[in-house]
């Protein structure tokens, strides 16, 4: 056999509403699994101490994943009860997206999200490097 006849087949990229979901507002793991606990259960109002229970984090990650959540427009809070709501319909259906693929394309949704902040962070070393001026 070839290497190309060995190699396991590509797997279709996500569907751009779910990419760009998880670039534009998603920074974790964390948030990500906070997100979908929320989605998946909308008649539940979470306080911070339970999400952390359930995604066996601290209670300061939850609350702060929780946060994040909430200034991307995907999580409301009243009192300390938090709850999903997309502040626009369509990032709805991206997370109901999201929910679906998430246990099916594991690997490349934490890729794509671990891979956004090790750009942040060469993007953040280059501003370091020091030029020469020719």
């Amino acid at each position: 056999m070839t290497p190309t006849q060995d190699a396991a087949p590509e797997e279709p990229s996500l569907p751009e509403a779910v990419r760009e979901l998880i670039t534009r507002c998603i920074d974790s793991v964390a948030e990500l699994e906070a997100l979908l606990l929320l989605f998946n259960a909308p008649q539940t109002r979470w306080d911070v101490a339970a999400v952390a229970r359930r995604l066996y984090i601290p209670e300061a990650s939850a609350a702060a994943a929780l946060r994040h959540l909430r200034l991307n427009g995907l999580a409301a809070v009243t009192g300390e009860q938090w709850r999903f709501e997309a502040e626009v319909p369509e990032v709805g259906d991206a997370v109901l997206a999201l929910s679906d693929l998430y246990s099916r394309r594991l690997v490349v949704i934490t890729a794509l999200i671990h891979g956004k902040t090790a750009r942040g962070i060469e993007a953040f070393a280059r501003a370091f490097v020091l030029r020469r001026n020719d």
